[in-house]
């Protein structure tokens, strides 16, 4: 009996003003992360930016700050 490959879904992937809408943030903000590396991984399709969802949540997950650390970074 032969054995059938079947691949897994793809990742939903998001466009770039999904995604600043999610985070809070412009578009133009996004597009700026993403010239200093800084942003969320991005897939081209067509030329067109495409962020996976685990990857925009891993990038959200590691932004997150406590109420508490965010006074102390502003109190400095």
């Amino acid at each position: 009996m032969a054995t059938e490959h079947i691949a897994p879904p793809a990742p939903a992937l998001l466009t770039r003003r999904q995604v600043a809408e999610a985070a809070g943030v412009t578009s133009q903000h996004l597009a700026n992360l993403a010239v200093l590396g800084r942003g969320p991984v991005i897939t081209y399709v067509e030329n067109r930016p495409r962020y996976a969802l685990d990857e925009v949540n891993a990038w959200l997950a590691a932004r997150r700050v406590s109420r508490r650390r965010r006074a102390e970074l502003v109190a400095g």
